[in-house]
């Protein structure tokens, strides 16, 4: 490792926001959005059409910050929304979605960003 290069290391504990790291900033250590707050850089946000949506997980298995928020009933899984403090708005939920029920709407604020967005 480079001497001149800076290493902050930072316990997942503390919850970076993304404005708060230094510029040039590498994540080392497996670092990921349970510790980094990604959700306040989106301009768009999904929203799930519950009638649409088959519960086939394929959102789950694609979101590169794990931001499908899903419920185990009756020995299946159900998907109830996104976690608005990690989704970062990139689309990929409503990109691979096989039957379109995602859908990615304008706009970074939500009304309760305690529960999941759902439409």
């Amino acid at each position: 490792m480079n001497k001149d290069i800076k290493r902050i290391e930072v316990p997942c504990e503390e919850k970076l926001v993304w404005e708060e790291m230094p510029l040039g900033n590498t994540l080392v250590g497996g670092a990921n959005s349970e510790c980094l707050k990604t959700g306040t850089w989106r301009v768009q946000h999904p929203t799930v059409n519950k009638e649409k949506c088959t519960n086939c997980m394929t959102c789950w298995l694609f979101c590169p910050d794990m931001s499908i928020v899903v419920e185990k009933k009756n020995n299946k899984y159900e998907m109830l929304g996104f976690d608005p403090v990690h989704c970062k708005g990139c689309g990929v939920c409503s990109k691979v979605c096989p039957v379109n029920a995602i859908e990615m709407v304008l706009g970074s604020d939500f009304e309760n960003t305690e529960k999941p967005f759902l439409r």
